[in-house]
Parts: structure tokens; sequence; C-alpha cells
């Protein structure tokens, strides 16, 4: 009788460890799930920075002088506000262009975003304009050659501006993407204090998984440093395609009506087209980027010149860019050496 009850009370024993976990299991999850998620959970800081040396000889796009530059620090803070509802601050720090001995800190990204189910994504604040690859899809953190191509720099104007956009999603690289804004004017290092207005559209299309077209517009007006207003009219037509075995080709055209300069007391009013055909070869070991791209405008704005460049990522936050640029014209080429550190 003794064993019969010793038996009894090891059965309850185990029945009793078996149910706990199923007694108490909802409750701690009850508990977990009304646990509040803190506000700093729901920010992520992030960005990168670019160390540059760049050697011109006379007068380039880069400047007159070789030197040491702080190209950009862009630390980027993103905060999720509800799942349909996020903002996002982008600060850069930088010394321009070598020899200048101008520096400054501004404000690049300043926006909120809203995800509206069955619309699309709506955007308002400061952000880069819907406007072909390299403004759009591939970033400074990102692209091969050191700076803008020509052309893009010109119609872009530092890249970004002061509105409001709808757009299929966020991600300016989907395999379906448009987007349209209405931009205030005033870009992202000036201050208009006039109601000049630019409207930007993009819509871009991947065939297949090898091939990407798209088509964007700039229609509007921009006031100059010497405080006139000028006609800013732009056609853009992109193409990108992708090899396994061979790499990358990419090209970017427009057709423009704006003016010669940004910076000119009295920039004259120009009539221009032209864009940049690109190749990037793919190097798996070492992860490494050799590219060559090809610039030429026509018109009232002429430009030539064959960038050469190798982009080393010899760690997933780092890497090392080398170009060349040889630019027509007496005393323009230019040699740089980029450093860059993401975080």
């Amino acid at each position: 009788m003794r064993n019969l009850h010793r038996r009894v009370r090891l059965a309850a024993g185990w029945l009793g460890a078996l149910a706990l976990p199923l007694l108490t299991t909802p409750a701690l999850a009850a508990d977990a799930a009304e646990k509040p998620v803190s506000w700093y959970d729901r920010i992520v800081v992030k960005g990168f920075l670019q160390l540059d040396a760049t050697f011109p000889e006379g007068q380039s796009a880069v400047g007159g002088y070789s030197n040491l530059r702080l190209r950009r620090a862009r630390p980027t803070i993103i905060g999720t506000i509800d799942p349909l509802t996020k903002l996002q601050l982008q600060i850069e720090a930088g010394t321009g262009k070598a020899g200048s001995g101008a520096s400054n800190v501004i404000l690049m990204d300043t926006y909120a975003e809203r995800l509206v189910p069955g619309l699309g994504v709506v955007r308002f604040g400061q952000f880069a304009l819907p406007f072909g690859i390299e403004t759009a899809e591939d970033t400074a953190a990102r692209r091969s050659p050191l700076e803008l191509s020509f052309a893009m720099d010109r119609v872009a104007i530092n890249e970004r501006d002061i509105g409001v956009s709808v757009q299929s999603s966020a991600n300016a690289a989907a395999d379906t993407h448009w987007a349209v804004a209405l931009f205030n004017g005033q870009g992202v290092r000036t201050a208009d204090a006039n109601a000049n207005k630019t409207l930007a559209g993009r819509i871009a299309q991947s065939i297949g998984p090898s091939v990407r077209v798209g088509v964007s517009g700039l229609l509007g007006t921009y006031v100059a440093t010497d405080k006139n207003e000028y006609d800013r009219h732009v056609l853009g037509f992109e193409v990108q395609v992708r090899s396994r075995a061979l790499g990358r080709f990419s090209g970017e055209f427009c057709t423009a009506k704006f003016i010669d300069s940004l910076t000119a007391a009295k920039p004259a009013k120009v009539d221009y087209h032209g864009g940049y055909l690109m190749y990037e070869a793919r190097i798996a070991d070492p992860k490494s980027t050799p590219f060559i791209r090809y610039q030429r405008t026509y018109g009232d704005l002429d430009y030539r010149s064959v960038d050469l460049g190798f982009r080393y990522d010899y760690a997933p936050n780092q890497r090392l860019t080398a170009e060349y640029d040889i630019v027509r014209g007496a005393d323009q080429n230019a040699f740089g050496l980029r450093w860059q550190l993401g975080f």
C-alpha cells in the first residue's frame, strides 16, 4: 500500500509539472503583448562618411587645387511612428570643392511619409527628385562614379527640393515604380521667397530580370542668383541592362531648356541635350567594380569627357574608389580618390 501511495504522488507531480507551462504560458504571452515598445526602439541611425583626395589639372570641375577634403558626412535618423508612417532626417556636413574654404552643414532629407493602402506612399518635406537613375535610384552612397554626371547635375540642382509626392512605393528601384511630385522650387541650398513651382514625375519598369527602362520629366521655373526666373523644362530617358557575366550597362539622356550656370552672376538661357553611357564590370574576388563613363552634351551647353574608375568594396561597410576624368579642353582633367565608411 505504501508503494501505491508513492506511485500516486509521483504521477501527480509529473502531471503538475506538465500542466504548469500550459497554465502559465498564456498569461506570460499576454504580459509580453501588453508591454509597450519604447520610443528609442522605433529609431534607426545610420549613414556614411566620404573622405576625398583630389588632384585637378588647372581649374577642373572639382576645383583648382590638389587637396584632402571631407566630401560629405551624412548621418540619417529614421523613426517609425506606426506601421504606416515614417519620419526621416538626414544631415550633410562637408568642406565643398578642393581649395574653396567653404564648410557647411545642411539638411538633406527631412520628410514624413505615409503608406496609403490602395494608392501608394504620400511623402511631404525635402527629398530627392523623382528623376532618372542617378538621382532617384543610385544614391551618393552607392554610385560608382565619384559624382553625378554633368548633364544630370545641371538639371537636378543638388538632387533635392521641398514638396509633396505620391509614389507607388518607397523603393525607387522596384520592378515597377512611378512617382509624381510638386516642389516649391527652393532646392536644398537656396531659399526662394517667391511662389515658383516645379512639377516632377518618373516611371520606371523592369523588363524581365535584365532590362530596365524609364522616363522622367521636370516642368517649372527656377530663380537663379541674379534673382531672375528661368524656365526649367527637362525630359529624360533612361536604360539599364544587367548581365551576371558581363556586369551592367546604363545610360541617361535628357533634353533641357534651362540656364548655363547655377552660380553665375548673369546666367544665360540654354537649350541643350545629352547625357552619359556607362559600363560597370564586376569582379567577384576581390569584390570590385571597374567602370568607364562617356559623357556628352550638345547645343548651347557643350561638354565631353571620358571617366575611368575603379571601386573596391573591401569590407561590407567600407569602399575605396579611384577615378580619372579626361575632359575636353585645356587643364580640365582631374584625378580623385574617395574612402567611404558606412555606419
